[in-house]
Protein backbone atom coordinates (compact mmCIF):
# COMPACT_ATOMS: atom_id res chain seq x y z
CA UNK A 1 0.00 0.00 0.00
CA UNK A 2 1.17 3.25 -0.72
CA UNK A 3 1.64 6.20 1.19
CA UNK A 4 -0.76 8.25 -0.31
CA UNK A 5 -3.24 5.31 -0.06
CA UNK A 6 -2.53 5.06 3.24
CA UNK A 7 -3.05 8.60 3.93
CA UNK A 8 -6.29 8.76 2.75
CA UNK A 9 -7.25 5.19 3.97
CA UNK A 10 -6.68 6.80 7.62
CA UNK A 11 -7.57 10.20 7.09
CA UNK A 12 -10.16 11.11 9.35
CA UNK A 13 -8.05 9.63 12.08
CA UNK A 14 -5.05 11.83 10.89
CA UNK A 15 -6.98 14.44 11.49
CA UNK A 16 -8.11 13.90 15.15
CA UNK A 17 -4.58 13.18 15.79
CA UNK A 18 -3.39 16.59 14.39
CA UNK A 19 -6.19 18.28 16.06
CA UNK A 20 -5.30 17.28 19.46
CA UNK A 21 -1.63 17.30 19.21
CA UNK A 22 -2.47 21.24 18.44
CA UNK A 23 -4.36 21.73 21.43
CA UNK A 24 -1.65 20.48 23.69
CA UNK A 25 1.40 22.26 21.85
CA UNK A 26 -1.00 25.26 22.86
CA UNK A 27 -1.76 24.21 26.08
CA UNK A 28 1.80 23.16 26.71
CA UNK A 29 2.76 26.86 25.62
CA UNK A 30 0.41 27.87 28.64
CA UNK A 31 1.69 26.08 30.70
CA UNK A 32 5.59 26.78 30.19
CA UNK A 33 5.07 30.62 30.17
CA UNK A 34 1.91 30.41 33.24
CA UNK A 35 3.92 32.90 35.60
CA UNK A 36 4.31 35.83 33.00
CA UNK A 37 0.81 34.89 31.90
CA UNK A 38 -0.53 35.31 35.01
CA UNK A 39 1.03 38.70 35.79
CA UNK A 40 0.42 39.96 32.62
CA UNK A 41 -3.81 38.79 32.95
CA UNK A 42 -3.77 40.73 35.63
CA UNK A 43 -3.49 43.90 34.16
CA UNK A 44 -5.51 43.81 31.24
CA UNK A 45 -8.09 46.47 30.69
CA UNK A 46 -11.73 44.74 30.33
CA UNK A 47 -13.33 47.33 29.07
CA UNK A 48 -10.98 47.85 25.97
CA UNK A 49 -10.81 44.31 25.50
CA UNK A 50 -14.40 43.58 25.45
CA UNK A 51 -14.00 46.36 22.97
CA UNK A 52 -11.54 44.61 20.44
CA UNK A 53 -13.95 41.77 20.82
CA UNK A 54 -16.72 43.63 19.84
CA UNK A 55 -14.94 44.82 16.66
CA UNK A 56 -13.60 41.73 15.58
CA UNK A 57 -17.27 40.13 15.69
CA UNK A 58 -18.56 43.25 13.18
CA UNK A 59 -15.69 42.17 11.15
CA UNK A 60 -17.13 38.41 10.92
CA UNK A 61 -20.63 39.23 10.01
CA UNK A 62 -19.28 42.07 7.46
CA UNK A 63 -17.69 38.73 5.94
CA UNK A 64 -20.98 36.78 6.56
CA UNK A 65 -22.88 39.37 4.59
CA UNK A 66 -20.10 39.39 1.51
CA UNK A 67 -20.14 35.97 1.53
CA UNK A 68 -24.17 35.66 0.69
CA UNK A 69 -22.68 38.27 -2.08
CA UNK A 70 -20.66 35.46 -3.13
CA UNK A 71 -23.37 33.08 -3.03
CA UNK A 72 -25.24 35.19 -5.73
CA UNK A 73 -21.88 35.77 -7.56
CA UNK A 74 -22.53 31.71 -8.09
CA UNK A 75 -25.94 31.14 -8.60
CA UNK A 76 -27.27 30.43 -5.17
CA UNK A 77 -29.47 33.27 -3.70
CA UNK A 78 -30.40 33.21 -0.01
CA UNK A 79 -31.51 36.13 1.86
CA UNK A 80 -28.75 37.79 3.94
CA UNK A 81 -30.29 36.33 7.29
CA UNK A 82 -30.07 32.53 6.15
CA UNK A 83 -26.86 33.29 4.99
CA UNK A 84 -25.40 35.33 7.91
CA UNK A 85 -26.69 32.15 10.04
CA UNK A 86 -25.14 29.31 7.95
CA UNK A 87 -21.55 31.48 7.09
CA UNK A 88 -21.37 31.69 11.38
CA UNK A 89 -22.13 28.20 11.78
CA UNK A 90 -19.52 27.23 9.39
CA UNK A 91 -16.82 29.23 11.69
CA UNK A 92 -17.93 27.20 14.77
CA UNK A 93 -18.21 23.56 12.70
CA UNK A 94 -13.97 24.84 11.52
CA UNK A 95 -13.24 23.41 15.01
CA UNK A 96 -14.76 19.37 14.13
CA UNK A 97 -12.20 17.12 12.26
CA UNK A 98 -12.48 16.91 8.46
CA UNK A 99 -13.12 20.47 7.25
CA UNK A 100 -15.98 19.68 5.63
CA UNK A 101 -18.82 19.86 8.46
CA UNK A 102 -19.60 23.40 7.42
CA UNK A 103 -19.91 22.98 4.02
CA UNK A 104 -22.02 20.27 4.54
CA UNK A 105 -24.53 21.92 6.61
CA UNK A 106 -24.76 25.02 4.42
CA UNK A 107 -25.40 22.77 1.52
CA UNK A 108 -27.90 21.13 3.17
CA UNK A 109 -29.72 24.63 3.10
CA UNK A 110 -29.51 24.81 -0.59
CA UNK A 111 -31.17 22.35 -3.54
CA UNK A 112 -30.02 20.57 -6.25
CA UNK A 113 -26.74 19.89 -7.66
CA UNK A 114 -25.69 23.58 -8.95
CA UNK A 115 -26.30 25.49 -5.66
CA UNK A 116 -24.72 22.80 -3.97
CA UNK A 117 -21.58 23.15 -6.40
CA UNK A 118 -22.09 27.28 -6.06
CA UNK A 119 -21.59 27.15 -1.89
CA UNK A 120 -18.59 24.93 -2.16
CA UNK A 121 -17.10 27.18 -4.93
CA UNK A 122 -18.15 30.61 -2.90
CA UNK A 123 -16.62 29.02 0.16
CA UNK A 124 -13.33 28.93 -1.59
CA UNK A 125 -13.63 31.94 -3.18
CA UNK A 126 -14.45 33.72 -0.04
CA UNK A 127 -11.40 31.74 1.59
CA UNK A 128 -9.15 33.33 -1.27
CA UNK A 129 -10.68 36.62 -0.89
CA UNK A 130 -10.50 36.36 2.74
CA UNK A 131 -6.42 36.05 2.90
CA UNK A 132 -6.00 38.67 0.23
CA UNK A 133 -7.34 41.19 2.50
CA UNK A 134 -5.49 39.85 5.51
CA UNK A 135 -2.52 40.47 3.56
CA UNK A 136 -3.68 43.91 2.26
CA UNK A 137 -3.99 45.08 5.78
CA UNK A 138 -0.83 43.97 7.11
CA UNK A 139 1.09 45.19 4.59
CA UNK A 140 -0.53 48.94 4.98
CA UNK A 141 0.38 48.57 8.73
CA UNK A 142 3.96 47.86 7.48
CA UNK A 143 4.39 50.29 4.99
CA UNK A 144 3.55 52.99 7.46
CA UNK A 145 7.11 52.71 9.22
CA UNK A 146 8.49 53.02 5.69
CA UNK A 147 6.68 56.53 4.02
CA UNK A 148 3.26 57.45 3.91
CA UNK A 149 3.30 57.87 0.24
CA UNK A 150 3.66 54.40 0.19
CA UNK A 151 0.89 53.65 2.61
CA UNK A 152 -1.39 55.38 0.47
CA UNK A 153 -0.55 53.84 -2.74
CA UNK A 154 -0.95 50.42 -1.16
CA UNK A 155 -4.39 51.42 -0.20
CA UNK A 156 -5.19 52.51 -3.66
CA UNK A 157 -3.69 49.54 -5.84
CA UNK A 158 -4.83 47.03 -2.40
CA UNK A 159 -8.59 48.38 -3.45
CA UNK A 160 -8.28 48.11 -7.13
CA UNK A 161 -6.71 44.74 -6.86
CA UNK A 162 -9.45 43.59 -4.37
CA UNK A 163 -12.32 45.10 -7.02
CA UNK A 164 -10.60 43.70 -9.89
CA UNK A 165 -11.18 40.13 -8.15
CA UNK A 166 -14.40 40.59 -6.87
CA UNK A 167 -15.63 41.69 -9.58
CA UNK A 168 -14.19 39.53 -12.81
CA UNK A 169 -13.68 36.65 -10.62
CA UNK A 170 -10.44 36.05 -11.19
CA UNK A 171 -9.80 33.80 -8.71
CA UNK A 172 -12.90 31.87 -9.31
CA UNK A 173 -12.16 31.55 -13.02
CA UNK A 174 -8.55 29.55 -12.18
CA UNK A 175 -10.90 27.15 -9.86
CA UNK A 176 -12.73 26.37 -12.65
CA UNK A 177 -10.04 25.75 -15.04
CA UNK A 178 -8.02 23.58 -12.32
CA UNK A 179 -11.56 21.30 -12.11
CA UNK A 180 -11.13 21.26 -16.10
CA UNK A 181 -8.10 19.95 -16.18
CA UNK A 182 -8.84 17.21 -13.99
CA UNK A 183 -12.25 16.36 -15.90
CA UNK A 184 -14.63 17.68 -13.52
CA UNK A 185 -15.75 20.45 -15.75
CA UNK A 186 -18.91 20.31 -15.12
CA UNK A 187 -18.34 21.32 -11.74
CA UNK A 188 -19.87 25.20 -11.84
CA UNK A 189 -22.54 27.13 -11.92
CA UNK A 190 -24.07 27.86 -15.09
CA UNK A 191 -22.99 31.74 -16.42
CA UNK A 192 -26.36 33.04 -16.87
CA UNK A 193 -27.49 32.07 -13.10
CA UNK A 194 -24.64 34.45 -11.91
CA UNK A 195 -25.39 37.68 -10.64
CA UNK A 196 -22.77 39.77 -11.29
CA UNK A 197 -21.42 42.11 -7.77
CA UNK A 198 -21.20 45.87 -7.58
CA UNK A 199 -18.36 48.48 -7.15
CA UNK A 200 -20.03 50.34 -4.49
CA UNK A 201 -20.90 47.10 -2.14
CA UNK A 202 -16.96 45.86 -3.02
CA UNK A 203 -15.19 48.72 -2.00
CA UNK A 204 -17.65 49.17 1.55
CA UNK A 205 -16.74 45.91 2.06
CA UNK A 206 -13.02 46.17 1.40
CA UNK A 207 -13.17 49.76 3.87
CA UNK A 208 -15.13 47.91 6.53
CA UNK A 209 -13.31 44.73 6.32
CA UNK A 210 -9.72 46.01 6.67
CA UNK A 211 -10.49 48.53 9.46
CA UNK A 212 -12.39 46.09 11.91
CA UNK A 213 -9.62 43.56 11.35
CA UNK A 214 -6.75 46.04 12.27
CA UNK A 215 -8.72 48.26 14.95
CA UNK A 216 -10.30 44.97 16.82
CA UNK A 217 -6.15 43.67 16.66
CA UNK A 218 -4.75 47.25 18.01
CA UNK A 219 -7.85 47.46 20.83
CA UNK A 220 -6.84 43.77 22.19
CA UNK A 221 -2.95 43.84 21.47
CA UNK A 222 -3.35 47.22 23.37
CA UNK A 223 -5.77 46.06 26.67
CA UNK A 224 -3.72 43.28 27.38
CA UNK A 225 -0.15 43.91 26.37
CA UNK A 226 -0.03 47.93 26.53
CA UNK A 227 1.18 48.42 22.93
CA UNK A 228 2.28 51.22 21.13
CA UNK A 229 0.70 51.66 17.35
CA UNK A 230 3.73 51.24 15.81
CA UNK A 231 4.63 47.61 18.29
CA UNK A 232 0.95 46.69 17.25
CA UNK A 233 1.62 47.12 13.71
CA UNK A 234 4.76 44.79 13.54
CA UNK A 235 2.41 42.04 15.60
CA UNK A 236 -0.67 42.18 13.14
CA UNK A 237 1.15 41.47 10.41
CA UNK A 238 3.05 38.85 12.25
CA UNK A 239 0.04 37.15 13.34
CA UNK A 240 -1.67 37.57 10.02
CA UNK A 241 1.15 35.40 8.20
CA UNK A 242 0.03 32.83 10.81
CA UNK A 243 -3.46 33.33 10.14
CA UNK A 244 -3.05 32.22 6.42
CA UNK A 245 -0.23 29.60 7.45
CA UNK A 246 -3.35 27.75 9.73
CA UNK A 247 -5.60 28.46 7.13
CA UNK A 248 -3.70 26.88 4.33
CA UNK A 249 -2.79 23.80 6.94
CA UNK A 250 -5.99 21.22 5.10
CA UNK A 251 -5.56 18.79 8.07
CA UNK A 252 -5.66 20.14 10.92
CA UNK A 253 -9.12 21.74 12.00
CA UNK A 254 -8.95 25.78 12.94
CA UNK A 255 -4.74 25.27 12.55
CA UNK A 256 -4.45 24.71 15.77
CA UNK A 257 -0.81 24.66 17.02
CA UNK A 258 0.32 25.62 13.93
CA UNK A 259 -1.02 29.32 14.08
CA UNK A 260 0.91 29.45 17.15
CA UNK A 261 4.17 27.62 16.07
CA UNK A 262 4.15 29.90 12.81
CA UNK A 263 4.26 33.17 15.09
CA UNK A 264 6.16 32.17 17.80
CA UNK A 265 8.74 31.29 15.34
CA UNK A 266 8.63 34.52 12.99
CA UNK A 267 8.24 36.92 16.72
CA UNK A 268 11.42 35.49 18.01
CA UNK A 269 13.42 36.30 14.53
CA UNK A 270 11.62 39.78 13.83
CA UNK A 271 11.40 40.53 17.43
CA UNK A 272 14.56 39.19 19.24
CA UNK A 273 14.57 41.32 22.07
CA UNK A 274 10.57 40.23 23.56
CA UNK A 275 11.42 37.23 25.79
CA UNK A 276 9.94 33.50 24.32
CA UNK A 277 7.73 34.29 27.33
CA UNK A 278 6.27 37.58 25.92
CA UNK A 279 5.86 35.77 22.46
CA UNK A 280 4.16 32.49 23.85
CA UNK A 281 1.63 34.61 25.45
CA UNK A 282 0.60 37.16 22.37
CA UNK A 283 0.08 33.72 20.75
CA UNK A 284 -2.08 32.19 23.33
CA UNK A 285 -4.09 34.98 23.90
CA UNK A 286 -4.86 35.96 20.25
CA UNK A 287 -6.39 32.28 19.76
CA UNK A 288 -8.36 32.72 23.31
CA UNK A 289 -9.83 36.15 21.98
CA UNK A 290 -10.84 34.49 18.44
CA UNK A 291 -12.01 31.60 20.27
CA UNK A 292 -14.34 34.14 22.53
CA UNK A 293 -15.25 36.06 19.43
CA UNK A 294 -16.23 32.26 17.99
CA UNK A 295 -18.59 31.84 20.99
CA UNK A 296 -20.16 35.11 21.22
CA UNK A 297 -21.47 34.06 17.59
CA UNK A 298 -23.57 31.23 19.22
CA UNK A 299 -26.06 33.74 20.61
CA UNK A 300 -26.29 35.01 17.88
CA UNK A 301 -27.47 32.35 16.15
CA UNK A 302 -30.35 31.53 18.35
CA UNK A 303 -32.01 34.85 16.91
CA UNK A 304 -31.59 33.47 13.60
CA UNK A 305 -32.76 30.69 14.09
CA UNK A 306 -36.51 30.99 13.33
CA UNK A 307 -35.53 31.49 9.65
CA UNK A 308 -35.58 27.93 7.44
CA UNK A 309 -35.26 29.23 4.13
CA UNK A 310 -34.18 26.69 1.54
CA UNK A 311 -33.19 28.15 -2.02
CA UNK A 312 -31.41 27.34 -4.99
CA UNK A 313 -31.00 29.97 -8.25
CA UNK A 314 -34.37 31.87 -7.83
CA UNK A 315 -36.42 29.01 -6.92
CA UNK A 316 -38.19 28.38 -3.31
CA UNK A 317 -38.92 24.89 -1.94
Amino acid sequence: MSIVSSIQQHKELIRRVLFLAGLLFVFSLVWKSWEEIRNLLESVKPMLFILSILVGLFGTLTVSVFFNRLLAKNGVILSDRLAVKIYLVGQIAKYIPGKIWGIAYQISHVAGAKAATGVVLANMENMFIVIYMTSLTALILLSIFVEYFYTLGIVVLGIAGFLFIYRTGIILRIVKLLLQVIGQQNFAPEAGECKKPGYIEGFVFCLVFCSAYAFSYILMLEAVFDHTYSEAFIYIALLSVAWIGGVLTILVPAGMGVRELIFVAFASQVIPEQSMESVVFIAVVTRFWQLIQELTIMPLLFFLRSEKQTLSGSDLN
